[in-house]
């Protein structure tokens, strides 16, 4: 039933030599995962506003050491 699911929603998943399907496994589904990864993390992030107040001494010393 899954493998009928999945050859629906993706046909030429159903016929995928091994080489196809290593690839796909290991790129272009890992490729996906690492979007989904970054967009979660971008929104996760994207609520957090806090930003410090740096005095004038701190910055002065940071953008000495650049």
């Amino acid at each position: 039933m899954t493998s009928e699911i999945i050859c629906e929603s993706d046909p030429k998943r159903g016929n995928e030599t091994l080489q196809e399907k290593i690839s796909r496994l290991h790129y272009e589904d890992k490729k996906k995962k690492e979007v989904l990864v970054e967009l979660k993390e971008a929104e996760v992030y994207a609520s957090y506003t806090f930003k410090p107040s740096i005095n004038k001494n701190s910055k002065t010393l940071v953008d000495d050491q650049r």
